[in-house]
């Protein structure tokens, strides 16, 4: 059906064999060196751009156990980069499938089938099990990082994801990372790297990296190349997102406020945009919580509660966009209250 080649790693992401082993995706399950893992037995596949975490379902006795790694019930693998989006597509495609059909003979058998529903991902074709969340406009993909339409129409930008490194929604790219430079003992640097993350991110290392890399002709090579990356290919509608972002990270929402209230003539209620206005305001609360000389919380509050606003507003486009319910679950412990009315759905 689909073969690849791919190595084992390790727990520290070292691969366990020089040379490349064999795997194929067929109709009864993933062969991995000969062993074949059914797709019933796993419970999630995990990507980060070429790496693949296969985790097993709990309890699930399979033939690949002895590629288990130490006190995870899982393994990894890496793949080609540019296989590896497809790869999981497959993947996820076909225990999602099963995933959901357990769901609906479960509330079946407990008399609750008028709650089930799912959906399918126009990306990445995964089944999206729905039940019990409200009817929304939007539908997020948590296995490909999609947000599409009711009517299965894709909405969302390529590369537009949450970033892995600041978990704010912005395109994420793969970018270098040169530090070359030589100012004494105590202010040196020898490295290259790329790094896949958020442009905001990129332009937030950017700035100091830029002036030390600059008299050191690699380094401000490199930096121009960064540059140009993130700066060219920009969809309109989202041209302050990568400046919005950076600044709500930084705890000034204040002059991120203009910015993501431009976009929204735009984009509307775009579930992400709305995602990083909330995140933004509560990072900025954050912040405040954790200074040092900080002495109440009268100035934190205000920028809680519309964190919450905007966040609420995410999901009430969105019922399931994960990242946002995230930061309720991660943050429950500050005093705020949900209002009612922002969760009346007017799109069902």
């Amino acid at each position: 059906m689909f073969d690849f080649d791919f190595r084992f790693l390790d727990a520290k992401n070292k691969p366990t064999s020089f040379f490349d082993k064999q795997g194929s995706i067929e109709e009864e399950g993933i062969y991995f060196d000969g062993e074949m893992l059914a797709f019933s037995e796993i419970q999630e596949v995990v990507r980060y751009r070429n790496r693949l975490s296969i985790i097993i379902k709990a309890g699930a006795r399979t033939a690949v156990d002895e590629f288990l790694l130490p006190h995870f019930n899982g393994f990894m693998i890496r793949v080609e980069e540019e296989e590896a989006f497809d790869i999981k597509s497959m993947i996820d495609r076909r225990y999602t499938e099963l995933q959901v059909e357990e769901r609906k003979k479960e509330l079946k058998a407990q008399d609750e089938l008028h709650n089930f529903r799912k959906s399918e991902c126009p990306t990445c074709r995964s089944s999206i099990d729905l039940s019990y969340v409200r009817p929304t406009r939007y539908i997020f993909c948590r296995y490909c990082d999609t947000i599409f339409n009711k009517h299965g129409n894709y909405t969302d930008l390529n590369d537009y994801k949450i970033c892995p490194v600041c978990n704010y929604y912005n395109r994420v790219q793969v970018t270098p990372k040169v530090e070359l430079y030589f100012y004494g003992k105590e202010d040196k640097a020898s490295v290259f790297e790329s790094t896949f993350q958020c442009d905001s991110c990129t332009e937030r290392e950017l700035r100091p990296r830029f002036w030390k890399n600059l008299p050191f002709v690699v380094g401000a090579i490199a930096d121009f190349i960064a540059k140009n990356k993130i700066e060219t290919d920009i969809d309109s509608s989202y041209a302050e997102l990568t400046k919005a972002n950076r600044l709500g990270y930084l705890g000034r929402v204040d002059e991120a406020k203009p910015l993501y209230e431009s976009m929204f003539l735009y984009v509307k209620d775009q579930p992400g945009v709305l995602y990083d206005f909330g995140k933004a305001y509560l990072d900025s609360a954050l912040l405040l919580l954790e200074d040092e000389e900080f002495t109440g919380d009268e100035a934190a509050l205000p920028y809680i509660k519309e964190a919450v606003h905007w966040l609420s507003r995410c999901l009430k486009m969105c019922a399931n966009y994960e990242p946002a319910i995230k930061l309720f679950e991660d943050n429950e412990e500050l005093e705020y209250e949900i209002e009612d009315d922002e969760y009346e759905d007017e799109y069902e």
